[in-house]
């Protein structure tokens, strides 16, 4: 129940008119390709006590933001390591937040909000209807395994290697199950439905060209490296393709994992408070200035 992993997604605009401006290139910034790196590891063992240790970027040209984030006993930890050189006033506002860790509780920041929201809904699905719903995922087949490709060692680990498609109508079926189960269970009626299918059957229309690749550890049967390239047209009447690319690799696969939280921290809403407290004083100081001058 804990792994490292590796996911990069990459989003190219190339093919879209107007994705360019000589502002944003000017500034560094290439619009028409965006990439999204997250790196690090995570163990789930505990549901009551989820870690994850994470680095995420995003590139586009010279432009480069990054963060680091850590979830661990519910609080979950964020600094910014990285980011690009705008404007003088921004960069100095930035820089004050630069390599310093702010946390953010879930129980004690969100615990009323939390709590109103369980008020309002059932409680969690139990053992035995997560097991059914994973049942139907299985029984739906919405992967549809391709051809055996060339056998590979993923961090030298012997796998087996073939491709992959969705199947879009099976996909459907199954969200369509899965929502009228869950909707009985909360006792919601039929004409309540949480999903349109219609609305999502014309979004997967947009998806052109899927390639999936997958990598499976010949022994363990784990997933150790999976990779899926595909394209969406925004517009039916034009022939233009946002195209889109992902590969992930994962490695140490129930691994010990040890995350722990920062020595020091600034709780988020402290933040929050102190930046509110000090535009109401700027604001009160201007208005006092501008009476005295009328």
């Amino acid at each position: 129940a804990s792994n490292s992993n590796d996911l990069t997604l990459k989003v190219d605009f190339s093919d879209i008119s107007g994705a360019s401006s000589d502002r944003l290139l000017l500034a560094g910034i290439d619009p028409k390709e965006i990439t999204f790196n997250i790196r690090g590891s995570s163990d789930i063992s505990d549901k009551n006590n989820l870690k994850t240790s994470a680095v995420i970027s995003i590139s586009s040209g010279s432009l480069l933001l990054e963060s680091e984030i850590r979830l661990i006993e519910n609080i979950l930890y964020a600094k910014l390591s990285k980011f690009p050189d705008f404007d003088p006033l921004s960069t100095q506002m930035l820089a004050a937040y630069k390599d310093k860790w702010f946390s953010f509780s879930y129980d004690e920041d969100m615990g009323d909000y939390l709590s109103s929201i369980k008020s309002k809904t059932k409680s969690k699905l139990t053992a035995e209807q997560e097991a059914y719903i994973n049942k139907l995922l299985l029984e739906a087949r919405v992967i549809k395994a391709g051809r055996r490709l060339p056998s590979e060692e993923i961090d030298e680990v012997a796998t087996h290697h073939f491709s992959f498609d969705i199947d879009k109508k099976a996909f459907v079926s199954f969200m369509e199950t899965t929502a009228k189960y869950i909707d009985e269970i909360n006792g919601n009626s039929a004409e309540a439905a949480s999903l349109d299918s219609e609305t999502l059957s014309l979004a997967l229309d947009k998806v052109k060209n899927f390639k999936g690749e997958m990598w499976i550890g010949r022994s363990d049967k784990l997933i150790r490296k999976i990779s899926a390239s595909f394209e969406i047209q925004p517009d039916p009447k034009k022939e233009e393709q946002i195209k889109i690319s992902a590969i992930g690799t994962m490695s140490n696969w129930n691994q010990p994992v040890t995350i722990t939280a920062p020595s020091e921290s600034t709780p988020l809403m402290s933040l929050i408070k102190a930046s509110l407290d000090s535009a109401k004083q700027k604001g009160a100081e201007a208005a006092i200035i501008s009476n005295l001058s009328t």
